[in-house]
């Protein structure tokens, strides 16, 4: 006499996933009645909840003994391809443990997290678990597929999938875009997510070159030293570069400049005594060492005021963030590192470095800053003793010293803006220094210009090389003479710093030498110079 009935089925669970499945339930041989619809449905929800995550195509490997060791992504490289791999876990155990799947199609993306763009999609691919094979992972290692050429702080998976309208894993093979947004048999348009670790994509390094006027000087693929004036502003390229082809990463932008450090690092800091031995940085000279980079590219001035050899070097330690972990197992690279791994399952350095790459063809610049002129403004010339003629006496000056032209004053070592530099010391970077004296001189012969004068070309036909005498004596002999034609000689007394060094005969037109010993440390970039001079 009933005519609604509650039927228990009871249902034998098992941990393999699988779609929804149905049961009937059929009424037959009615009594007393006619039934229009005689099968009753049931529907056995899937309860198996998996979640995916995309991992290094080696997480599965023995090093990695936690989860979260597992699922760490190292930093990757502009230009450079890499393999990963999709994995399958039990939502339902508590220890990550990997769920055996199979007939499932996922749609695999990655984001560039740092853009606001619309082309903030870096790379998408449909991954298949295939049917009839039980796997928790599937490898995925095509060549160039992940040959990203942008560069970004944080890039990121996304795993999605299809469900039905009870909100279970739609199966089947749907591998690509149009069976994958048409198929018929989704109910709803509703996707599941799972997400991996956040990474960066890294630039290689920096590909340097410093530039006067458009003319290259240096690039950073050249280890030779290169000399350059202080204080004057140079200009400083550097590219970042793509794995392998060494292309711009034009993504590549630092909008802080505390981000990032170009530095001239002193060398030879523990063998020399130099008044400066402070490395030029951002910290330390604010106002010409805060670089920024736009679109790969950095462009701005270079300069220095001092004398010394230095490193040019450029440092980023920033740009991998989301990798740096204090935990060295969990880090995605490696810290106070710039090397670059041998594949994308292998840790690359956190840091980004102009003197490492990919090939060993980058090389920090070494710098040789130099004067850029000596000053003699308080150098005077004036006749001993002090006296109001303009004649040169005759006179030996070992027997008086006070009758002769006296040239003296400090001899300072400049850069281009008149700084006077402190490391030209004969403990630091002090060099020998050539001092010749352009001088006029009146006698009742007329004048005579006591600076050498190149000798014009043989004119004697009979000398067979005519070229080879002139290079042997290059020079006409205008020295002063007497009414016999032989050379008049000046006596010279020389002091550096009061102190005597020489007493000698010579020409007004020899060179003379000023030795790096005659700066003295503590006269910072100067030295005192006496020239007492007569004809003898």
């Amino acid at each position: 006499g009933n005519t609604n009935i509650d039927i228990t089925a009871y249902v034998v669970g098992d941990t393999k996933m699988e779609p929804n499945e149905e049961f009937y339930l059929d009424i037959d041989n009615p009594s007393n009645i006619i039934i229009q619809d005689s099968r009753g449905v049931g529907t056995i929800i899937n309860d198996d909840v998996v979640s995916f995550n995309v991992e290094r195509s080696n997480s599965n490997k023995i090093d990695n003994a936690t989860y979260a060791q597992k699922s760490s992504f190292y930093t990757q490289i502009v230009g450079r391809d890499f393999d990963y791999a999709v994995v399958a876990y039990d939502k339902n155990q508590t220890n990550h443990a990997e769920a055996l799947i199979e007939n499932i199609t996922l749609k695999v993306e990655l984001f560039d997290e740092n853009s606001t763009n619309d082309d903030n999609l870096l790379y998408s691919n449909y991954v298949y678990f295939n049917n009839g094979t039980l796997q928790s992972r599937v490898l995925v290692t095509p060549t160039d597929d992940l040959k990203i050429a942008k560069a970004t702080r944080n890039a990121r998976f996304r795993v999605s999938y299809l469900l039905d309208g009870n909100g279970s894993i739609v199966y089947g093979q749907y591998n690509n875009a149009n069976d994958y947004s048409q198929t018929k048999q989704i109910k709803s348009s509703n996707e599941g997510f799972g997400s991996s670790d956040n990474f960066a994509i890294r630039p290689v390094s920096y590909r340097m070159r410093i530039e006067d006027n458009g003319t290259t000087l240096r690039e950073n693929t050249s280890t030779d030293k290169i000399s350059l004036a202080a204080e004057h502003d140079y200009n400083l390229i550097a590219d970042a570069t793509q794995y392998g082809d060494e292309n711009v990463v034009s993504t590549y932008t630092i909008n802080k400049s505390d981000e990032l450090n170009v530095s001239l690092v002193f060398q030879d800091a523990n063998t020399l005594q130099c008044a400066n031995k402070t490395n030029q940085d951002r910290n330390n000279n604010p106002s010409t060492m805060k670089y920024l980079f736009a679109d790969g590219t950095l462009d701005n001035t270079l300069s220095h005021n001092n004398v010394g050899t230095y490193a040019l070097h450029i440092q980023d330690i920033n740009w991998t963030h989301a990798d740096q972990n204090k935990d060295a197992n969990l880090a995605g690279c490696i810290a106070n590192s710039a090397t670059i791994s041998k594949d994308g399952n292998s840790k690359s350095g956190c840091n980004i470095e102009s003197n490492v790459g990919d090939k060993a063809t980058y090389h920090d610049i070494t710098i040789d800053f130099k004067p850029y002129a000596f000053s003699l403004d308080n150098v005077t010339l004036s006749n001993l003793p002090q006296t109001t003629h303009n004649y040169v006496y005759m006179n030996n000056l070992h027997d008086n010293a006070n009758m002769a032209i006296r040239i003296g004053g400090d001899v300072i070592a400049q850069g281009e803006k008149g700084t006077q530099l402190t490391n030209f010391t004969c403990n630091c970077f002090a060099e020998d220094l050539q001092l010749f004296i352009d001088n006029n001189t009146t006698t009742s012969e007329g004048l005579f210009a006591n600076v050498p004068v190149e000798k014009k070309k043989s004119k004697f036909p009979f000398f067979p090389f005519p070229s080879l005498f002139n290079d042997i004596f290059p020079f006409e002999d205008l020295s002063i003479k007497t009414t016999k034609n032989s050379q008049l000689q000046s006596n010279f007394i020389i002091k550096h710093n009061d102190a005597e060094t020489t007493i000698t005969d010579g020409h007004l037109y020899d060179t003379m030498t000023m030795k790096k010993e005659d700066f003295l440390d503590e006269k910072k970039g100067s030295s005192n110079l006496e020239l007492l001079y007569n004809i003898e």
